[in-house]
């Protein structure tokens, strides 16, 4: 049972992290860079598929934001996106560091993330930034991060 405990902690940060990302998420009206981001996904589909053919920038966010407004249009439901994303990036900041430095260390970086106040305010924006951070913590973990249970590559000594 301490064991269910301990993992229970792992919920906090998540708590947090929704809290904070969706309160007041259609508090403020759309600024620039989020209009252009809901005129560009709202292009007719063959507009639309050229210019994220030509321009990778941000192809993968905007591509999901396009399958997200199937649903709805709000300002809400539009930023909703991101604040998911920005819950992804507490959690994948506990896996990473608690992969490296325990569950300890895990559950305090994914909390101190959470209530970073840069986080939540690009978790509850119409644009990549979330997605970015998401990349990044997954690519990290999954890349430079070897695993406790993985075998040494075949020819390796370990010392």
């Amino acid at each position: 049972m301490p064991e269910v405990a301990a993992y229970a902690w792992v919920l906090l940060p998540l708590v947090v992290a929704i809290a904070l990302d969706f309160l007041l998420l259609d508090g403020k009206s759309f600024w620039f860079d989020e209009i252009y981001s809901y005129a560009f996904v709202t292009l007719p589909r063959s507009d639309f598929w050229t210019v994220v053919s030509r321009d990778a920038n941000m192809a993968l966010y905007d591509v999901l934001l396009r399958l997200w407004l199937t649903v709805g249009d709000s300002p809400f439901w539009i930023r909703t996106l991101s604040a998911l994303l920005g819950v992804g990036v507490v959690a994948s900041t506990y896996v990473l560091a608690a992969r490296l430095f325990g569950r300890r260390t895990g559950l305090s970086a994914a909390l101190l993330l959470a209530i970073n106040p840069f986080v939540v305010a690009y978790a509850q924006e119409a644009r990549a930034y979330t997605l970015f951070l998401l990349r990044c913590c997954t690519r990290i973990s999954s890349t430079s991060v070897p695993s406790k249970t993985a075998a040494p590559p075949h020819g390796s000594r370990t010392l």
